[in-house]
């Protein structure tokens, strides 16, 4: 198992021991050369003791992923603000040395679609892999055979029936999410990206290797980006659904991140039960992220 095959760690777990939640803990470990340490002995205080009402285990797993991925979690602002106006995110489903490219680029403020063809090839390599877990994905039954055509489309390089199929799809997908749990809310694009990141535990939210907070804002701010109808720009599920996209839209760097954003969203979805343990089960035989 490697870091590729990694999206998220859940919880640990140590063999026969039990820490009950009126104990202190002093927990040190290492990965590699880099070393962490947590501590808690608030139960202990000999006025204010009180029990832990957090998940130990949980809380755990999160520090242990944040020492293991620190390039992922230590993305400075900046860097944040040039991905997103280059509509790139750091997807969990980029190889992680691509990844760490990516981020890199956008901290010297480089161009990353110079990188494009490398993060297209492995879009290119996920495709079949990918589409055989979207099947099993409930909220996905009524849309897959439209995700094949655009994956077919995409192996072909017919990038603008690739986009045109994908961008308003991506909407579809939520809205399945969204009336699949909240059938009586208006499904506003803000209501699509809530009910998308409703699995998600707040309590270890900002620790989660997926970045829900961040992609929250790339869905609102980037994939849901507004437009001016007297010169709109960009790629946007508004831009591409109105008609008013330009031709340069529908290109390869918009096709690969819209399978991307696709894929990151099943991650988010991972907890449905017709779905999850076939999720896990199939990663580690065919090297796709697991959580």
């Amino acid at each position: 198992l490697f870091k590729n095959d990694i999206a998220d760690i859940s919880e640990i777990q140590f063999d026969g021991v039990d820490i009950p939640k009126e104990y202190g803990i002093l927990f040190l470990f290492s990965i590699g050369w880099r070393k962490g340490l947590y501590f808690d002995f608030s139960p202990l205080h000999p006025k204010d003791g009180a029990a832990r009402i957090y998940d130990l285990n949980k809380r755990l797993a999160q520090l242990y992923l944040y020492l293991m991925f620190q390039e992922r979690f230590k993305i400075p602002d900046e860097a944040w603000t040039q991905l997103f106006l280059q509509l790139w995110f750091p997807f969990i489903s980029i190889s992680v040395d691509t990844t760490q490219t990516v981020v890199n680029y956008a901290k010297n403020s480089w161009n990353i679609d110079d990188i494009l063809p490398q993060i297209s090839n492995e879009v290119l390599i996920g495709l079949p892999k990918w589409l055989e877990k979207w099947k099993r994905i409930k909220q996905f039954s009524s849309h897959i055979e439209i995700l094949e055509k655009a994956a077919e489309r995409f192996t072909e390089k017919d990038y603008i029936s690739t986009v045109s199929i994908l961008y308003p799809r991506i909407e579809g997908i939520m809205r399945s999410q969204h009336y699949a749990i909240s059938p009586d809310v208006k499904g506003t694009q803000a209501n699509l990206v809530k009910s998308t990141l409703i699995e998600v535990d707040e309590e270890i939210n900002p620790k989660l290797l997926l970045l829900p907070e961040k992609f929250k804002n790339y869905l609102e701010n980037i994939y849901f980006a507004n437009f001016d109808p007297q010169d709109p720009k960009g790629s946007s599920r508004n831009t591409v659904s109105h008609g008013v996209a330009d031709a340069s839209v529908f290109s390869e760097k918009s096709a690969c991140i819209a399978f991307l954003i696709i894929e990151q969203i099943t991650y988010y979805l991972s907890k449905n039960e017709n779905s999850n343990n076939q999720l896990n089960k199939d990663a580690p035989e065919n090297g796709a992220p697991v959580s």
